[in-house]
C-alpha cells in the first residue's frame, strides 16, 4: 500500500543561502501518528507549514527543482498557496494551530468557527444542515453545546482548542497537522486532549503529524518519530527505536534533558 503522504527533499529559504528546512524526506502511512521534535527553531514549524500549504517550498541549493509533497499521489507543493486553498484536495490536509486564542476569529461564535471550512470546502449553504454539521463536530470533540454561542474570549483554553480540532475535522480530512496544540494549555488540560486526538485517530482512522519539543507527549502519542536540528532530519524511526536506541548525538542529547522524577528526594 502506498503511503498517504510522501514527502522527498523539501527545502525552505527565507534569506538566500540560509535555509529554515533542508533536504527533508519521509512518509506517511495511514491511520499512524507521526511526531517531529526538535528545539525551538528546528524547522519544525516551518516545514508543517510548508506541507499545510501555508508557503511555498524554495529551491535546493544547487539551483534544481523544488522537493515534493505527494497526497494522495498529486505533488502538492507544485500548487502556490493561494490556489491550494480552494483545491479539491484542501479538504484532505487540515490544520491545528499552537495558539487556540490567536487561531479563532475573535468575532465569531464557537459554531462559525467550525462552521466556516464546511461553507469553503465542502461548499455546504443550507443554515439547518451547517448546524447539524456543528453539533455533531461538537459533540465528537466532547464541547458542550451550550458554548457554541460564545466568542473565543468567553471560552477556556481547552475550549478553544476543542474548537479548533472541531473546526479542522470538519471537511473530513485524512490527515491532522498539529503544530504544539498543547503548548499553551494547563498540564490536566494537555492531557485530555491528546487523550482526545488518540481517539479521534482510531475512532476516524485519521493520520497525524504531531509537531512538539515535549518529548513525552510525542512518547505517549506517536507511532514514528522525526528528530529534526538546525532544519535537517538527524533521525528517524518508530517511537520505541529511537527511543531506546538513538543514534544521533543530537537525539542523545534531547532525551538526556527529559525530566526524571527524583524518588530518593
Amino acid at each position: 500500500m502506498l503511503p498517504l503522504l510522501q514527502v522527498s527533499h523539501l527545502y525552505k529559504s527565507f534569506t538566500p543561502g540560509v535555509y529554515a528546512v533542508q533536504d527533508v524526506s519521509f512518509e506517511l502511512k495511514r491511520s499512524t501518528c507521526l511526531g517531529i521534535a526538535g528545539e525551538s527553531g528546528s524547522g519544525k514549524s516551518t516545514l508543517i507549514r510548508m506541507l499545510a500549504r501555508l508557503i511555498d517550498v524554495s529551491p535546493g541549493p544547487g539551483g534544481g527543482d523544488e522537493g515534493s509533497i505527494r497526497l494522495f499521489r498529486d505533488d502538492i507543493s507544485l500548487l502556490p498557496p493561494r490556489f491550494f486553498a480552494h483545491h479539491p484536495l484542501r479538504s484532505q490536509i487540515q490544520m491545528v494551530f499552537q495558539d487556540p486564542t490567536s487561531s479563532l476569529n475573535p468575532c465569531w461564535t464557537a459554531a462559525r468557527c467550525i462552521a466556516d471550512p464546511l461553507r469553503v470546502l465542502l461548499g455546504i449553504r443550507d443554515r439547518d444542515v451547517l448546524a447539524k454539521h456543528v453539533r455533531r463536530l461538537a459533540q465528537l470533540v466532547h464541547l458542550p453545546e451550550e458554548l457554541l454561542d460564545r466568542l473565543p474570549h468567553q471560552l477556556s483554553g481547552g475550549q478553544k482548542a476543542r474548537v479548533g480540532i472541531a473546526r479542522a475535522l470538519g471537511p473530513r480530512p485524512s490527515i491532522l497537522l498539529l503544530d504544539e496544540p498543547t503548548t499553551a494549555l494547563d498540564v490536566s488540560v494537555q492531557g485530555q486532549i491528546l487523550c482526545l486526538l488518540d481517539d479521534l485517530k482510531r475512532q476516524l482512522d485519521l493520520s497525524l503529524i504531531f509537531v512538539s519539543h515535549d518529548l513525552n507527549v510525542l512518547r505517549l502519542l506517536c507511532d514514528r518519530l522525526i528528530v529534526m536540528q538546525q532544519g535537517r532530519v538527524v533521525e528517524q524511526g518508530t517511537t520505541a527505536e529511537v527511543f531506546a536506541h538513538p543514534t544521533h548525538e543530537y537525539t542523545r542529547s534531547l532525551l538526556s534533558s527529559m525530566p526524571v522524577l527524583n524518588k530518593t528526594a
